[in-house]
Order: structure tokens, then sequence, then C-alpha cells
């Protein structure tokens, strides 16, 4: 298998030290090993996976091996044509790893069934290929089925008798290279025509914060924006989102960074305030600055708070009056009627997506745009990227 994409200028070593705990993370951090190792290491190791699935279907262990070679290669000749083909822009060897396991877990699962060998066979087999049909779906579909929820919310401290702000909360776009997305992203916000747009961080990938493409293309795509009333953004999670590097990116654009600051905003008659936090490595360290940075706004006026993360509005609630963040990416991958089996919030699935409220305080947290960086593959399964649409009114 020809290596044929690696991730730029970033290191195991490198993320270990900005990622803090999560089993998650770790095992792609892990997974990130082996993107450096030549082709034929990685083949044994494919191989070798696959024979330990066989190990209970030995009176069919050929057929069986085919069938994993066949499904294996199938996915191998995906991951490769995703960034050929501009879609997506992660290496090929992590997400396989991860697809290959999975594959053999299905062979073992299958092979110890108390069926007929038959039956087990036919099992194996629409596992396996409902396995790539999701794969699929969820790589090269549904990450460019961009959603729009509107939301109409209304408070006392608004006027009443004017017409409502219309803001468009966009979050966790994670360009990698300008894709459909990213120009679907565009047209559609062309069509919303938004008073105020606000960004709660994560502009680049992870496998791209020391990438000078990757960053040129943030600047692209967030010069195509506008809205009259102004652009306002927070940084994202703090390895992703460098303090070394989002603020002189942002320079040369139309957004405002708010950096544990806030601004008066006036627009269509309204008088309002956004504040807006930078996520830093635990929020235990961001609860005192949040607390401070509040204390400055009169609190008779309107409060719109940017905070990357969900994990401060317990915190906020009471305190503001709209709570607007992401970085959960709506768990990204979800079963349906289930949800997420898990997500990046200290909460769990507590706020994973959508709208809150507690203690009058409203809270909306985006299923964001992108994804995950890393090994992670690009995929998201019934949880569509997401754009905000909120109708701010008296």
């Amino acid at each position: 298998m020809r290596r044929i994409f690696k991730e730029p200028g970033i290191t195991p070593e490198e993320i270990h030290d900005r990622i803090v705990g999560g089993h998650i993370h770790n095992t792609l951090v892990f997974l990130q090993y082996f993107v450096p190792l030549p082709s034929s290491l990685i083949t044994l190791f494919l191989i070798l996976l696959g024979l330990g699935g066989i190990i209970v279907w030995l009176p069919f262990w050929i057929p069986v091996f085919i069938v994993y070679v066949i499904f294996v290669m199938s996915d191998w000749f995906l991951l490769k044509k995703l960034p050929e083909k501009r879609i997506s822009f992660a290496p090929v060897i992590p997400p396989l790893m991860i697809f290959a396991t999975a594959r053999v877990i299905v062979i073992l699962t299958c092979g110890i069934l108390p069926f007929d060998w038959s039956v087990r066979i036919l099992a194996m087999g629409i596992i396996q290929m409902f396995m790539t049909i999701c794969e699929v779906w969820g790589m090269v579909f549904e990450p460019f089925q961009i959603k729009v929820t509107h939301i109409e919310i209304s408070s006392e401290k608004l006027q009443s008798s004017v017409k409502p702000v219309k803001i468009l909360h966009i979050s966790d776009i994670h360009i990698e290279r300008i894709t459909k997305r990213e120009e679907d992203i565009v047209r559609l916000t062309n069509e919303l025509n938004p008073d105020l747009i606000v960004l709660t961080g994560d502009f680049i990938n992870f496998s791209y914060v020391k990438d000078t493409l990757a960053m040129k293309d943030v600047q692209r795509f967030l010069n195509q924006l506008y809205a009259p009333c102004g652009m306002y953004a927070v940084r994202g999670t703090f390895f992703v989102d460098l303090p070394s590097v989002i603020p002189k990116l942002l320079e040369d654009t139309h957004v405002v960074l708010l950096e544990k600051e806030y601004r008066k905003i006036s627009c269509n008659g309204h008088t309002f305030y956004i504040a807006g936090l930078p996520c830093n490595k635990h929020p235990d360290s961001d609860r005192p600055e949040l607390k401070e940075l509040l204390a400055q706004i009169p609190c008779d006026h309107f409060v719109l708070l940017l905070y990357h993360s969900p994990d401060l509005f317990p915190d906020a609630a009471g305190k503001v009056d709209l709570y607007l963040g992401g970085h959960t990416h709506g768990g990204q991958v979800c079963i349906p009627g289930i949800g997420p089996l898990t997500t990046s919030s200290m909460y769990g699935r507590k706020y994973y997506a959508g709208k809150y409220t507690e203690n009058g305080t409203i809270a909306y947290i985006s299923r964001g745009l992108g994804m995950e960086g890393l090994g992670a593959p690009r995929i998201r399964f019934f949880c569509p990227p997401e754009l905000v649409m909120i109708s701010l009114g008296g």
C-alpha cells in the first residue's frame, strides 16, 4: 500500500504534550505512531490482525480471510481517494487501522454465534457490507449535508417594537483545505443574510495547526462572510486554536476576536453585549476568568456569551441571557434513537447538542461543521454539520 498522504508538521510527542487525558484522544495519539511506518510493516500488521480474527473459522479460514482482505482493501481505496477528491484530508493509515480492527471484531463475533456455519458466513458478509456502506455515507456524503437550525429567542431586555436581530452561529469549522462544505457555508450565509455572525472557535483542524495553507484557507473562508453588525469570535480548544496562531490569523479578516473581552452592540435598534472567553486547558482555570469578565458588564442589558465548550454553562447560567458554544460536534457519530456514545465535554452527553435552559439562561450547543483531526476518520454519522440561525428580539 503506497503511502499517499501524511499529516504535516505534527508529531505524536507534540500531540501528547497538548492533550490532557481522554481515552479517545489517547487512542488517536497512539495511532499517530503508525503514520511514519513503512508500508511493508503496515501490510504485515494488517495481515496478522486478519489471521488473528479467523482462529474461530478454521474450517473456512481461507474464504473468510479473503473476505477480510477484500473489505480492508476497499477501506484503503476509499481513504486514499478522499484527499485526491478534496473531500477530506486525514492520513490513510490510522483510520485504516480502526476499520480493520472493527472488521476483525465482526469476524470473531460472527464466528462464535450458535448457528450453522452458513448462517454465520451470511451474517458476517452482510455486516461487513453494511460497514462499508456506513463508511461511504459517513465520510463522503453526510459531512456535506449542512443543516440550518432556526431558533427564536425573546427577552424583555430587548426592544419589541423593532425587528429581531438575525445572528448566525458558526462553530468548529476545523478547516484542512477549502472543500465543497466551506463553499456551501459561504453560500448559505449569503442566503440567510444575517445581521451578526458569531464564531465559537476551532477554526483549523488539529492536524493542520502548523500548516500555512490551512491558515490561508481559513482567512479566505472568513473574508467571504459578511454581516453588517459585525463578526465576533473566540478561540476554541487550547491545543487547536493556538494563542500564537489564531490572533495573528484573524488580523487579516473582518472578525473581532474576543479575548476575555466584551463589546456593546447596537443592531436593528437593539442594544446588547457580547462577551467572549477563550478556552484554556481546563474549565477550572476559566471559571474565575468568566466571573471577572461578567462582573464588568451592566446586568440590566441582554448579554450573549461566546465560549467554545458547554462546560461553563452551569457556571454562566443565571448570569448571562444566551450562551453559545460547540466543541462536542454533537458526538459526530451517533446511533439513531440513542445519540452519541461519548462526547468531548466534561459533562458527557448532558449538553452534547441543541438548546438547553437553566436558571433563566438559554444555551445552544452547535454540532459544528468540521470533524475531529489526528488519525480519526473524517466521518459524521446521524450527526450532520450545522449552522444555527438565531432570531433575537423583544
